[in-house]
């Protein structure tokens, strides 16, 4: 599993988006669904300014790509947060999540908020995030589980199954 993780630039942004809708795709959504995300799934070269990306890749190809965003001194937003189809269920999603708590810790975050897609729920609540509520999605009836997840210093609750 030999990932080299790294900060992509503006230029990656169509590449980082096709990884994105390939990853939300393999739930198996209804497509007239991505009409409604198509602006939210969107990198573009802009996202760059407003949440620090990192993607993880093996032999060039994007295994997976994570964003934050400062909302509080101490307290980060999870943007972003896909691992490509072909290596969801392979181990990357916890290589990138020891990753993304290693960069909060860097930056002196205490506490990240997650607002997950339901089916990402699962794995957010195995790391170690608590659900502290929901949010309704655009699609009528739907609701957006809302996570937070403690970060301390050589923070160890991940580990779990």
């Amino acid at each position: 599993m030999e990932i080299v993780i790294e900060k992509p630039k503006p230029e990656d942004a169509e590449e980082l988006t096709k990884v994105v809708i390939a990853s939300k795709k393999h739930w198996g959504y209804p497509d007239r669904w991505f009409d409604l995300w198509k602006d939210e799934l969107q990198i573009t070269p802009e996202s760059f300014r407003s949440r620090k990306f990192y993607v993880g890749r093996n032999r060039k190809e994007v295994v997976f790509i994570y964003s934050v965003r400062q909302i509080s001194e101490k307290k980060y937003e999870l943007e972003d947060c896909w691992v490509a189809p072909q290596y969801i269920g392979k181990g990357y999603g916890r290589v990138l999540f020891e990753h993304l708590e290693s960069t909060l810790e860097s930056l002196n975050c205490r506490k990240l908020v997650i607002l997950s897609d339901p089916n990402a729920e699962g794995f957010y609540l195995r790391m170690g995030a608590i659900r502290v509520g929901e949010e309704a999605s655009k699609i009528k009836g739907r609701f957006l589980p809302i996570l937070e997840y403690e970060i301390k210093p050589n923070n160890t609750r991940h580990t779990g199954s």
